[in-house]
C-alpha cells in the first residue's frame, strides 16, 4: 500500500499533486480534530466530499486542456504529454487506453483494448519540425505485439515516417497515423463532454485502488 499511495500521489502535473497533498493534509487534520474533540461524522464525510470534488474537477480541467490541444499544440508537447493526449483521444472513442510501466516498455507506449476490438499496441512519437521517424519505431511495435500478447499495431507521430519505415509498416499491416491523419483525428471528437461525475468516479476508482 505504501508503494501505491506513492505512486498515486506521484500521478498528474505539479498542481495535482501539489492539491493531493494539500488534501491529505486537509483530511489528517479533521481526523486529528474528530478522534479528539468527537466532530461529527457527517461532517468528516462532508470533508472528504469536497476533497475528492476539487480533485475530480482538477482532473476534468487538465483533460478538457489536454481534449482541445491540436496538432500543433501537440508540436509543442513533450513526450509524456504526447500520450496523455492520445490516450484522451482513445477514451473519447469508448476506448480503454492504458500507458505502459516501467522505463522499458518493450516497443509499446500506450495499449489499446476495447469492446469487440483487438488489443492494439501503440508507439507514440513526438518529433521536432523537419524530423521524421525512421524504420526502427516500426521494428519496436512490431516485437511489442507478441509480449504483450497483442493483435495489431500502430504508430502515430506529429512527423512523418521516412519511406523505409513507411513500406515495413505497410507489410507488417502496421497502421500509421502520420501527421496529416493525426490533426484530423485530433479534432474529430474534440466536441465531445464528459460527464462531471464520470471524473469523480475516476477519482473514487484510484482512492479505493490506492487502499488496496
Amino acid at each position: 500500500m505504501h508503494t501505491k499511495a506513492l505512486s498515486w500521489l506521484r500521478r498528474g502535473h505539479k498542481g495535482i499533486r501539489m492539491m493531493k497533498v494539500i488534501g491529505i493534509a486537509f483530511l489528517l487534520y479533521w481526523l486529528i480534530h474528530f478522534v479528539s474533540t468527537s466532530f461529527k461524522v457527517g461532517e468528516a464525510f462532508v470533508s472528504i466530499a469536497v476533497y475528492v470534488g476539487f480533485i475530480a474537477w482538477m482532473k476534468h480541467q487538465r483533460v478538457m486542456r489536454l481534449r482541445l490541444a491540436d496538432i500543433d499544440d501537440v508540436d509543442q508537447m513533450e513526450g509524456a504529454g504526447f500520450l496523455q493526449r492520445m490516450m484522451v483521444h482513445f477514451h473519447d472513442l469508448g476506448l480503454k487506453a492504458q500507458g505502459t510501466k516501467g522505463k522499458v516498455n518493450f516497443g509499446a507506449d500506450i495499449i489499446v483494448t476495447g469492446p469487440g476490438r483487438d488489443k492494439v499496441v501503440v508507439h507514440c512519437k513526438q518529433c521536432p519540425a523537419n524530423e521524421s521517424v525512421d524504420i526502427d519505431a516500426v521494428q519496436a511495435v512490431i516485437g511489442a505485439i507478441r509480449y504483450y500478447n497483442a493483435q495489431s499495431a500502430m504508430v502515430i507521430t506529429n512527423r512523418n515516417l521516412t519511406k523505409a519505415a513507411r513500406e515495413l509498416a505497410h507489410v507488417n499491416d502496421v497502421e500509421v497515423w502520420e501527421r496529416d491523419e493525426l490533426a484530423k483525428n485530433l479534432v474529430s471528437v474534440v466536441d465531445w463532454k464528459p460527464s462531471f461525475w464520470s471524473e469523480v468516479k475516476a477519482v473514487l476508482g484510484e482512492l479505493r485502488h490506492m487502499r488496496k
